[in-house]
């Protein structure tokens, strides 16, 4: 009988996700800089006049332009134990399919992206709650 094919590994998926914790704290403190940026042009805003407020586009693009240059950041951090010999030994001598590595690492990422869009969203929500429409 064929051994079942494991693309997931929780002990690498935990390693990757400390190996992006650089990359993704900053990305998620850029994420929430944006947000109370926003937040503080909206107080200011509505102190000063009282018509309606529509939202502020110059912080909104940073949920846009930040990704496109985080993200391939954090893939160089999670795949970077590739580019020293000593680290990509002890990896690749791990008793984890080379796929499994992969998607475990992969995974990290996606879940690290997640958590920053979850932040990115929370201020702007929160606005949207409180705001008197």
């Amino acid at each position: 009988m064929k051994n079942k094919i494991k693309l997931f590994d929780r002990g690498t998926f935990v390693e990757a996700i400390n190996r992006l914790k650089i990359p993704g704290i900053i990305t998620g403190a850029i994420f929430l800089a944006a947000g109370l940026l926003e937040l503080l042009d909206a107080i200011l805003h509505l102190a000063q006049y009282t018509h309606e407020y529509n939202m502020p586009e110059q912080f909104f693009y940073i949920t846009y332009i930040v990704p496109f240059i985080m993200v391939p950041m954090m893939m160089m951090a999670a795949f970077s134990y590739l580019r020293v010999r000593k680290t990509s030994d002890f990896y690749h001598a791990l008793p984890v399919k080379r796929e499994c590595l992969y998607f475990s690492t992969i995974a990290a990422a996606f879940a690290w992206i997640v958590a920053e869009l979850v932040i990115a969203s929370i201020i702007p929500l929160m606005m949207a709650l409180v705001s008197p429409d």
